[in-house]
């Protein structure tokens, strides 16, 4: 049966320049889209087509498919993208191609011997390479370079053992291997030999509307492995896209079963949305479906829901804050992460930490890598993911959790509303929710660490050299500065002169400590030329005197430097010690 389908991009209004006629043809139950003038443009896609074209030739010389059937399909994000790209202003540059195909593991495991590829599923995990019917190979492409690729031969699959099937059996049915996938726009196969899209669930339909739905029945899909909700809200931002209100009952009355889920699947979900697009609208859509408490639980937060900070108004009319809640500020210090003032003041952090190579070694490399990249719009992303791949994410966290403390502290002082000693209470906070989803130690560290300090970083440029000194030699300073600056963003409006200028003498504050750094290394070094030994050599017993000594010679020593730009001799300082030793 022939037809065509009149598809209309979801990204903007319905009008006759975005009208799209893709004609299509019905086949066993599936549509069947044409794409007759698709040509593979990269290395990935000509490589992954000359792979096609060799299991394909393979299988019809062994009989395993007959002349007219098809042995492989690009499935997964490729069918996807390449609809998306058809469809809406979405560019495409796929950076991986997963192959599906009716021939068995075994069948699979013949054609990589007969041809000397290499397949990295033998050795490593085996069993579970076969009972999932998968391989994992590189194909070489040429001299010692080669792509990976993974081949999954179709499968059914039934039940389901934490995230994975209770039972798998290999299917030679394209229908039945579409079926066990989630969401239908990532159940779409194309044929490159024959420039086909084969849709059985409606995939490209869901383009069209821009909506976003399960393969199936929803309660199953999720139920099979409740993860996929989370994955759910992470593919909404990515294209875009809308829910229902089927949808949102069916999350709501299933958002519980990620509490079977381990703290590490749910953890490393979150760090894969953080590394998405508009990182704000999941957050609001993990709220909205009532998957956040699945999260941040709120026995990390004293009892207390993440939601609980739309509660937290700030007061109305102000030149600040004019965003509301704090759970809207929490939104727009998020969607101030990846915008485009925010990378530019990361650029500049960037420059000005390089100076200090010993103190930060890796901040030169980052600026050259920076420059490599466009400023303009499409390039956002991956400046983003340079923050990401320099801070780690510590970066997001600390932007979700950093006012959460504001839900128990708010306070109305006169015509004021004051949140006293909230960043002190988000540190704990954030400190829980790291040890709740199995952080490493020193991730946990630095993420309470960076909450609870950034309310006094905005007063880095007022501080004295030691105070600044505190904060500049603790690893996470880089992400503090930059919490410090996103905050700032955050607080509507965005570039009002005050942020403007808040976030200038940050910047500026820094880059002069950093001369002030470099300066006193060059003068004799960045250390006090007196120690602990040298404060018990002069009489004072040992015990809690000697370091309130120190703590007293190491101010009059920064400020020794402040003045005259150069280290005092230890004469000088001996000569202090007996004084302090008087005084106390």
């Amino acid at each position: 049966m022939k037809g065509e389908s009149l598809i209309l991009k979801h990204t903007g209004q319905p009008c006759e320049e975005q009208a799209l006629i893709l004609p299509y043809t019905e086949r066993a139950g599936a549509k069947i889209y044409d794409f007759e003038d698709w040509t593979p443009q990269s290395e990935l896609e000509l490589t992954a087509v000359k792979l096609v074209e060799e299991m394909t030739e393979f299988a019809w010389q062994k009989g395993w498919v007959g002349g007219e059937e098809s042995a492989v399909f690009f499935v997964g994000g490729y069918p996807r993208d390449l609809m998306f790209h058809n469809l809406t202003d979405r560019g495409f540059g796929p950076k991986d191609v997963d192959i599906a195909t009716p021939l068995s593991w075994d069948q699979v495991n013949e054609f990589l011997k007969g041809k000397g590829i290499r397949d990295l599923s033998v050795g490593g995990n085996l069993v579970n390479e076969q009972k999932y019917q998968t391989h994992r190979i590189r194909y070489p492409v040429d001299g010692d370079r080669c792509i990976e690729f993974e081949i999954t031969s179709f499968r059914g699959e039934k039940g389901s053992i934490g995230h994975h099937p209770e039972e798998v059996w290999h299917s030679t049915s394209l229908r039945e291997d579409a079926s066990r996938r989630d969401f239908t726009i990532n159940a779409m196969y194309f044929n490159p030999l024959k420039r086909e899209l084969v849709d059985y669930f409606g995939g490209v339909e869901d383009i069209r509307d821009g909506i976003l739905r399960p393969v199936g029945d929803a309660r199953e899909r999720f139920a099979e492995d409740p993860v996929r909700m989370l994955r759910y809200v992470r593919f909404l931002s990515r294209y875009q896209m809308t829910y229902s209100r089927e949808i949102r009952e069916v999350i709501g009355e299933n958002a519980s079963a990620l509490e079977r889920v381990s703290r590490e699947r749910v953890r490393k979900e979150m760090e894969t949305i953080f590394r998405e697009p508009r990182l704000f609208s999941s957050i609001n859509n993990l709220a909205r479906l009532g998957l956040m408490d699945q999260v941040v639980k709120p026995e990390y937060l004293e009892g207390r829901s993440f939601v609980d900070l739309k509660e937290a108004d700030h007061v109305p009319g102000l030149s600040y804050h004019q965003e509301g809640n704090v759970y809207r500020h929490t939104l727009e210090a998020l969607r101030a992460l990846q915008s485009a003032p925010l990378l530019q003041h990361f650029e500049r952090l960037c420059s000005v930490l390089s100076k200090d190579e010993e103190r930060f070694p890796h901040f030169g490399k980052v600026v050259e890598d920076l420059a490599e990249i466009p400023l303009a719009v499409e390039s956002r992303g991956r400046r983003y993911q340079q923050v990401l791949d320099l801070l780690g994410y510590e970066m997001p966290w600390s932007v979700l959790l950093h006012d959460t403390g504001k839900a128990v502290t708010r306070k109305k002082k006169g015509e004021k509303i004051v949140f006293t000693g909230h960043a002190e209470v988000s540190a704990r906070d954030a400190y829980r929710v790291a040890e709740g989803l199995r952080m490493k130690n020193q991730e946990r560290d630095s993420l309470s660490w960076v909450v609870e300090q950034h309310v006094r970083v905005r007063e880095f440029a007022q501080m004295g050299l030691r105070k600044k000194d505190e904060l500049y030699n603790n690893e996470s300073f880089p992400t503090l500065v930059m919490l410090g600056i996103v905050d700032r963003l955050g607080n509507f409006p965005s570039q009002s002169k005050d942020n403007v200028k808040q976030i200038e003498g940050l910047l500026a504050a820094v880059e002069k400590h950093v001369a002030v750094k470099m300066a006193m290394r060059e003068s004799g070094g960045d250390r006090m030329p007196i120690s602990g030994h040298d404060v018990m050599q002069a009489g004072v017993p040992e015990g809690p005197q000697v370091g309130e000594l120190l703590g007293r010679l190491e101010d009059r020593w920064y400020d020794y430097f402040e003045e005259h730009g150069n280290n005092p001799e230890k004469s000088l300082m001996q000569k202090w010690l007996q004084e302090e030793r008087v005084q106390s």
